[in-house]
């Protein structure tokens, strides 16, 4: 502090526990808060190995009006801080979870699709659906040859769906 009241090293005051009044205009104020600063140190520099007593160890503690609510509103920030970044950890934990299961389902599905080489077995409604089996039916239905409805291939072999008087048939070929 540069309005010092007195020489530092002789200071035999109460160092930190007391200040000037308020119209004292060698009183600091801190720039933003408007608090009063004191001066800092247990009895001054002569008396440092006598060490000084706790704070409010002789009579209640008098905290002013004004700085009351700000030391209770960070006690309660400091004590619910665990409790709030907790709270995030495990919101972000969840959203990552969610994500990458997804993901991870997603990409094993199409593992699974791409191992099978996409094949979806044809079954007998599937083929009655086909358009090219009413075309199909009736031509065999007339005694020419079988059409072939389908062709599909699985794990090198071809698959070929037809009809023979309506009847599905399958035949399979080994291909390449």
């Amino acid at each position: 502090n540069p309005y010092a009241p007195t020489s530092w090293f002789y200071y035999a005051g109460c160092w930190g526990d007391k200040g000037y009044p308020s119209s004292d205009p060698r009183q600091y104020h801190a720039p933003i808060i408007g608090e009063r600063k004191f001066v800092d140190g247990p009895f001054g520099p002569r008396f440092k190995s006598m060490g000084r007593h706790d704070v409010c160890i002789q009579s209640t503690c008098e905290v002013s009006t004004t700085i009351a609510p700000r030391l209770w509103l960070l006690d309660w920030l400091y004590n619910w801080a665990w409790v709030c970044g907790g709270f995030l950890a495990m919101v972000v934990v969840g959203i990552a979870g969610y994500t990458i299961g997804r993901h991870v389902k997603w990409g094993h599905t199409m593992l699974i699709r791409i191992r099978k080489g996409r094949k979806r077995t044809k079954v007998l409604e599937d083929v009655e659906r086909s358009p090219l089996l009413s075309e199909a039916t009736s031509e065999a239905e007339d005694g020419v040859e079988p059409a072939v409805v389908a062709l599909d291939v699985d794990a090198g072999r071809a698959e070929t769906y037809g009809t023979i008087n309506a009847t599905v048939v399958k035949a399979a070929d080994r291909v390449g």
